[in-house]
């Protein structure tokens, strides 16, 4: 157990033959078990769920998760920083960068890279595709994302695809293309914290992607079966849908149960339908966001003394004696949901209690 061990048996004891690449190169088996989720990847993508179970089984998903936990993320930051020594980097005192989103760079951060982890040079694998594996074989076969790495898939902490401070923020690093770097998790969380001149490590900026061979973490090139689209699950329906397991909608009026109005655009939809096709989010189920302006707080008030702090559904009233008092609880609410296309005007908005305005959501009443 390298956890809580002086050193780390991967690693070794002698700072000569370590590295100065990446915190820790992975084994060698790593690559043949990204091959095989590929593989089973695309058989599920085919409907071949049976197959595809049985492939998954072959990724050695404990040995990369014990790898993971006991080798890579305590690699650079514990054993590195550690059995180096070095003199500990003064505190940085200037401006730290407040934007620690990298969300809106990773696209372009993994193109540049070739979806290659700039660090070990291993193959990473977009977040997406992970979790539509998930959604394919359910959580009970394989597991993206969770609150702890017992849960995860191995192949999920060994091969995941995210954009490394190349400079911590903590050191005054930004959150710039020049300062961002394609990473596996090993190296991410083997790295963490710890400036690449504390572990002996190269900048990662000052050698090329050694690509052996062109590499597309989003898997794009994996097809369905029917080509490039999915089918409806119908028997014998030959209508496409976006994602693997999806009902067409004329299927989906044909089933029992009877039918209503799509509460933002009338259209008919089945009751078991929150809105239409067209207003769902394909990932989360809810409806599409419409960018608003914020209520300005002006208004705000003259809404709550309008309606004397008093929700205009249930009747409760607000209790205490200043304003920021009686407003706990309760929320400011669109008459007409703004995702139907309703304004912020005076006329349009209402006092509701939290409980109400939940239970109401985007619906109109």
């Amino acid at each position: 157990m390298c956890r809580n061990a002086k050193f780390c048996t991967e690693l070794g004891i002698d700072p000569k033959k370590w590295d100065k690449q990446c915190p820790l190169p992975p084994p060698a088996y790593f690559e043949s078990c990204l091959d095989s989720f590929i593989k089973a990847y695309a058989l599920a993508n085919q409907g071949k769920l049976i197959q595809a179970i049985e492939t998954l089984k072959s990724t050695r998903s404990e040995d990369l998760r014990q790898w993971f936990v006991e080798h890579g993320q305590m690699s650079g930051w514990h054993h590195r920083v550690k059995g180096l020594a070095h003199e500990k980097p003064k505190k940085f005192r200037g401006k730290l960068e407040t934007n620690k989103r990298i969300a809106p760079f990773e696209d372009e951060v993994y193109a540049r890279d070739g979806y290659r982890c700039r660090y070990c040079q291993i193959r990473v694998v977009d977040f997406k595709v992970l979790k539509r594996m998930e959604k394919l074989l359910g959580s009970e076969n394989f597991k993206a994302a969770g609150r702890s790495n017992k849960i995860r898939h191995g192949i999920s902490l060994a091969f995941r695809a995210t954009a490394d401070h190349v400079v911590p923020i903590s050191h005054g690093g930004r959150t710039s293309m020049d300062n961002l770097v394609t990473s596996c998790w090993n190296c991410n969380y083997g790295k963490y914290n710890a400036l690449l001149e504390q572990m002996n490590l190269e900048n990662p900026f000052k050698r090329q992607v050694q690509s052996k061979l062109k590499w597309d973490g989003t898997l794009a090139n994996v097809q369905s079966s029917s080509g490039q689209v999915v089918l409806c699950k119908t028997p014998n329906c030959k209508n496409a849908v976006a994602k693997q397991g999806r009902t067409c909608d004329p299927c989906y009026l044909k089933l029992p149960g009877g039918h209503k109005s799509c509460p933002r655009c009338q259209s008919i939809i089945h009751v078991k339908q929150r809105e239409c096709a067209k207003h769902m989010l394909d990932a989360k189920g809810g409806v599409t966001r419409r960018k608003r302006e914020p209520i300005p707080t002006k208004i705000r008030k003259e809404i709550y003394q309008r309606d004397s702090y008093t929700c205009v559904l249930c009747g409760v009233i607000g209790e205490g004696k200043t304003h920021a008092e009686k407003i706990k609880g309760f929320e400011v609410d669109h008459i007409k949901p703004n995702a139907a296309g309703g304004d912020s005007s005076i006329q349009n908005l209402q006092v509701l209690c939290r409980k109400c305005n939940n239970s109401k959501r985007h619906y109109r009443m």
